[in-house]
């Protein structure tokens, strides 16, 4: 049995792994200076509907053949993005010479054997790992604050119209679809460990779009596809510490490596003894038709946010369905 501190270790992580390289860089160049406002508004309607789903039962949506489509989908599509973010962001700053082959394959490598170890080994590995992010991204927190204009923020003058609403949508696609696979692979889930997970997973997106419009600005954030790195840039604490944006690198692999185990993890319970060809499968597709194409990159970028939507109203309507019968 999963213990509640694991459930909310893994709905931290899970709630945060879309919004770094994707997430945090589309809504702030959708929403600007209002991307705080709308990103408030989206954590806590996204609160209330991970609220009414951890209140029903999964099982039959587990066992149901829709359910594992709409399962196997969501693990594929986000190991594909764990990958494209990881390769990109590893090519762009650190590995420029490097083919993107020998950056996303060594990591694919990574995540079969931690697969092939089991869940067990993963929630371990995501214990330790958590204290490493969390203490790595106090540390940066405070040097960001520091740094904050509080002009950054104006204008602020509040305009619904489409992209403030798409940055909320987005904002709870981006945080609840991906707690879909929790609810999946723990079967007798702690709903308050996953909520609590949820809520501080949230604050933490929060508080670093606060940090990027505070010190960037929205119109400079809105031009970089890594605000959040680019932010880290231009800082250092006491003059002495620098290169923070290799810690915070360090936070989002932290998270895309625990997101994609457990997405590869679910995809070889439900294939068994041919997960390693689905496996297979999933790196060629990435690889050919994602990491090496900056076009369809580029789609998943501005298009997760509907992409995700889809199973996510279909698992919402089923369960709103099945109340009804009930």
């Amino acid at each position: 049995m999963t213990s509640s501190r694991v459930q909310s270790i893994l709905a931290f992580t899970l709630s945060r792994c879309l919004y770094f390289g994707l997430g945090i860089s589309f809504i702030i160049n959708k929403g600007k200076n209002l991307s705080i406002l709308a990103c408030l508004i989206g954590f806590i309607i996204g609160y209330f509907i991970l609220r009414y789903i951890t209140n029903k039962d999964f099982k039959s949506f587990s066992n149901s053949l829709l359910g594992k489509i709409i399962i196997v989908f969501l693990c594929i599509y986000i190991t594909n993005y764990t990958l494209i973010a990881f390769t990109i962001l590893a090519s762009n700053y650190y590995l420029t010479n490097t083919p993107t082959y020998f950056i996303a394959i060594p990591l694919f490598i990574v995540i079969l054997y931690g697969v092939k170890c089991g869940f067990p080994t993963i929630t371990r590995l995501s214990e330790l790992l958590i204290i490493i992010s969390v203490f790595i991204f106090i540390i940066i927190s405070i040097s960001i604050f520091v740094n904050i204009r509080i002009d950054n923020y104006l204008p602020m003058i509040l305009k619904i119209d489409i992209n403030f609403i798409e940055c909320i949508i987005s904002t709870i696609v981006y945080s609840i679809t991906p707690n879909i696979l929790l609810l999946y692979i723990v079967k007798d889930y702690n709903k308050n460990a996953i909520l609590k997970g949820y809520i501080f997973g949230s604050l933490s997106i929060f508080l670093t779009i606060i940090g990027i419009i505070g010190v960037l600005g929205s119109n400079l954030a809105s031009i970089y596809r890594y605000p959040e790195y680019k932010l880290l840039q231009q800082i250092n604490i006491l003059n002495f510490l620098e290169k923070q944006e290799t810690f915070f690198a360090l936070i989002w692999f932290i998270d895309l490596l625990i997101t994609s185990l457990i997405s590869q993890y679910i995809i070889s319970t439900i294939f068994k003894n041919k997960y390693n060809t689905i496996a297979l499968i999933i790196v060629i597709i990435s690889l050919i038709f994602f990491i090496n194409n900056y076009q369809n990159a580029l789609f998943i970028y501005n298009n997760t946010n509907y992409i995700l939507l889809i199973p996510l109203i279909i698992f919402l309507f089923i369960k709103s369905k099945k109340t009804k019968s009930l």
